[in-house]
């Protein structure tokens, strides 16, 4: 038998094997469960606060995005449409624990709230002062 076929066998099967432990990884972390109780019932309704109390305010300046993940909640003011620039923050309610852990609360969701709302009002402040935004 050709060595240069055992070689490439041996490629193949590695190749392989690494592709579903990648796959098995990443299907895992959903399996996994999360001790920030209900965090979408949290999050989501307190991104559609910030986009329904400030988007009037910022929209003379930029348009408003407030997103979340299953660690974080952000806040985007785009201030060319999607393709200009883009200024924004985010603040971290909680983490997880190595690569594929339970994700653990880390910070109180009103104190979230309470520090996105002053981010927002501190931005505004500026732009409302120079009167700098849109493109």
């Amino acid at each position: 038998m050709n060595p240069l076929f055992i070689v490439g066998g041996l490629v193949l099967l590695a190749v392989c094997v690494f592709a579903l432990a990648v796959a098995v990884a990443l299907f895992t972390q959903w399996l996994i469960p999360s001790h920030v109780p209900n965090w979408r019932a949290v999050v989501f309704p307190m991104c559609a606060r910030l986009q329904r109390d400030y988007q009037d305010r910022v929209a003379k300046f930029a348009d408003f995005e407030a997103w979340a993940s299953r660690t974080h909640v952000s806040i985007a003011f785009h201030m060319g449409g999607h393709v200009g620039p883009t200024e924004g923050s985010g603040v971290r309610y909680a983490k997880r624990q190595g690569l594929l852990g339970p994700i653990e609360q880390v910070r109180d969701f009103r104190t979230v709230e309470q520090e996105l709302r002053q981010q927002v009002e501190s931005w505004l402040t500026v732009r409302e002062a120079t009167g700098t935004g849109r493109r």
